[in-house]
């Protein structure tokens, strides 16, 4: 099981420590989501494994954590370091991202 970082502990990152990724549908991204996090829907990762930088940690962000675990399972086996947002995104997580 892939760990978890909360709103503060994302916060307190440096900008570029950490790649962003909300695996959500583009409808739930448009309606709201940290402004510094990229779409890339869950049923669309592994097709887009090239958009993302294969030397920065992820954080996987969905509204109450199953799709991005389930995303994290996903891409396991490309031994890359993911993390979990804690949380909802509509319960603040604008302060999430600082950069």
């Amino acid at each position: 099981m892939s760990p978890s970082i909360n709103v503060v502990e994302l916060h307190d990152q440096l900008p570029g420590q950490s790649q962003l990724i909300d695996v959500r549908s583009a409808s739930e991204f448009g309606s709201g989501h940290i402004p510094c996090a990229v779409n890339i829907p869950m049923d669309q990762i592994e097709a887009r494994l090239d958009d993302l930088t294969p030397t920065v940690p992820l954080v996987l962000i969905c509204q109450t954590g199953k799709r991005a675990r389930m995303t994290a399972g996903l891409l396991k086996p490309c031994q890359r370091q993911i993390a979990v947002l804690e949380g909802e995104p509509a319960h603040g997580f604008k302060r999430a991202c600082r950069w």
